[in-house]
């Protein structure tokens, strides 16, 4: 369970990371960028 935990403690940093960093395109569109970075996961 302390694994699971932790795993998921790690996720949500990660995601948090991720929208700080990323700027969504606003029309929806899945631009290069974020492609490469969805692709390297």
């Amino acid at each position: 369970m302390q694994i699971a935990e932790a795993e998921a403690l790690r996720f949500a940093t990660e995601l948090e990371a991720f929208e700080r960093d990323t700027t969504i395109n606003p029309d929806g569109v899945v631009d290069g960028d974020l492609l490469r970075l969805l692709r390297a996961r």
